[in-house]
């Protein structure tokens, strides 16, 4: 994973752009078989309280490919809003799949 501070730019309605933070995640499939990721969700929250951060496009956002290969990596870079003074205590959540564990990270970011 690599989180990068950005500024974000309003791309579609109800976007608010600013300080925020793009993460790039990797994911392996380590099966035989094709992993479908249209189900994908990352989410971030912030704070004690986790307050749902708002997502935005731009700059950089791109999802993950419909497929991932087997034994193949691919890589998907979401965006939400986080001013610097939030950014001591972030939780990150991400849902690959109907019936997989929700990974999470968190921490402080800089």
């Amino acid at each position: 994973m690599r989180i990068e501070s950005v500024t974000g730019e309003v791309a579609i309605p109800g976007e608010v752009g600013g300080p925020a933070l793009r993460i790039t995640l990797e994911v392996t499939n380590s099966t035989p078989e094709d992993f479908d990721t249209p189900a994908v969700v990352v989410n971030l929250y912030k704070g004690a309280a986790r307050s749902p951060a708002g997502s935005l496009l731009n700059p950089g956002s791109r999802a993950f490919p419909d497929k991932i290969a087997p034994r193949a990596s691919a890589e998907g870079i979401y965006l939400f809003t986080v001013g610097p003074d939030d950014r001591d205590d972030i939780t990150i959540e991400v849902d690959l799949a109907v019936g997989t564990p929700i990974v999470l990270f968190q921490g402080k970011v800089n």
